[in-house]
């Protein structure tokens, strides 16, 4: 594992980051979606029976950035791309596979070193399950593709609409 790798994978993670300032006006916890990078159902723990697994996101927040720049500059690079969000799955809850993607709910707490921490509480489905992109639409609606029509005539209502209030 060299340098260049490494920032090229850190480079494709989402960094969550707040200021004080912004932390004191957010309402938490917060949603954020993101790509599920290793979702591991062999992971067990010996204290808590009940945990069926691991899950890695390519995520990011400042305590895990922070501690990727330490390993960086002490040029462990496999540990800076350990740095990364994670969370234990237990029993009942949802375990998204590798390369899919999820809500995650991310508020602060407090970690087993006594520091306050942004951090993962809680990983669901993702709440829209279909997005089409802009281009891909607009090529269809151009070609009158079927799949896009009805979406289409609305649309030329709102406009029609919007035409007519302007006059």
């Amino acid at each position: 594992m060299d340098q260049e790798l490494a920032f090229k994978i850190i480079n494709k993670r989402k960094l969550v980051s707040f200021s004080e300032a912004e932390k004191n006006v957010t309402e938490f916890p917060i949603l954020v979606r993101a790509k599920v990078t290793n979702a591991n159902r062999d992971y067990r723990n010996e204290k808590n029976p009940d945990q069926i697994g691991i899950l890695s996101f390519a995520l990011m927040t400042d305590y895990h950035m922070n501690k990727a720049v330490r390993f960086i500059k002490e040029g462990e690079y496999q540990l800076a791309l350990n740095c990364q969000c994670t969370k234990s799955v237990f029993k009942g809850e949802f375990f998204p596979e590798k390369g899919t993607y999820a809500d995650v709910s991310l508020d602060y707490i407090v970690n087993s070193d006594g520091e306050e921490i942004l951090s993962i509480v809680g990983v669901q489905a993702p709440v829209i399950t279909k997005t089409f992109s802009a281009g891909d639409k607009l090529k269809a609606l151009l070609s009158g593709n079927a799949l896009f029509q009805k979406e289409e005539k609305e649309e030329e209502n709102l406009f029609n609409t919007r035409k007519k209030t302007s006059l």
